[in-house]
């Protein structure tokens, strides 16, 4: 089993980290399979595209937080998967709702569903480990984690919670500084300070740029969203 099955089929590793719970909401294990090939075509196509219009392209390629080319040695290999199992929902969901643009269509309905499911395994993992650390479950197991909890809206008292206990982990040296410093600038009403709502998603950007990069970075978002538009099919 390949490393793209192995994070496919981690949701059933949920089951074990809920017990009597059952992770719902969203779309279906096969809509999510779809979503996901979709993703991939929609960043191929998007990378060339821009490459073609602005000339330049980044030394390596552009990768979504749950593609991992491989999966890490490392201590838990177990919680690893449901991380990955966890952010693969987020991001299927987050794509299909951004590139529809519209905040009030059935895909941000999703959204709201899977962030939801996602929360109450955030909060086991939480409980039952703390944050989990690069060294526990890999660099971008961690880093996945950390957009999971700042996608963890509904309830900021625990977005809060996880802060303090990621201070912790960093003034015990297990934890790299910038973690909850990353948390904290993009959902700062942590530190008390007044929340700053995810923007609407903007129509396709055809003004002039002032770098290659800049030029690249817009194209790329541009015809990744409208790629997505083109070709996703709704579920009957």
């Amino acid at each position: 089993m390949d490393c793209l099955q192995k994070i496919g089929c981690a949701a059933l590793v949920l089951a074990w980290l809920l017990p009597g719970k059952l992770l719902a909401g969203g779309y279906s294990e096969y809509e999510n399979h779809q979503i996901w090939q979709l993703r991939l075509a929609a960043q191929r196509h998007a990378a060339q595209e821009a490459k073609d219009q602005c000339a330049w392209s980044p030394a390596s390629p552009t990768t979504f937080s749950d593609q991992l080319s491989s999966i890490p040695e490392v201590p838990d290999q177990r919680l690893l998967l449901s991380i990955m199992a966890m952010i693969r929902l987020d991001q299927n969901a987050r794509a299909i709702a951004v590139a529809m643009r519209d905040r009030k269509s059935s895909a941000w309905e999703n959204v709201r569903e899977v962030d939801a499911a996602n929360l109450a395994g955030l909060k086991t993992i939480v409980s039952k480990y703390g944050f989990p650390t690069p060294r526990q479950v890999g660099d971008d197991a961690a880093s996945a984690m950390l957009i999971l909890v700042a996608h963890a809206d509904s309830d900021p008292g625990f977005q809060k919670d996880v802060a303090r206990k990621m201070d912790e982990e960093v003034a015990a040296g297990s934890l790299p500084t910038y973690y909850p410093a990353v948390l904290r600038s993009i959902r700062p009403r942590i530190t008390g300070a007044p929340a700053r709502p995810d923007g609407d998603p903007s129509p396709d950007d055809r003004g002039t740029y002032r770098t290659p990069k800049e030029c690249y970075e817009h194209r790329y978002q541009d015809r990744f969203n409208a790629y997505i538009r083109r070709w996703y099919e709704p579920a009957p």
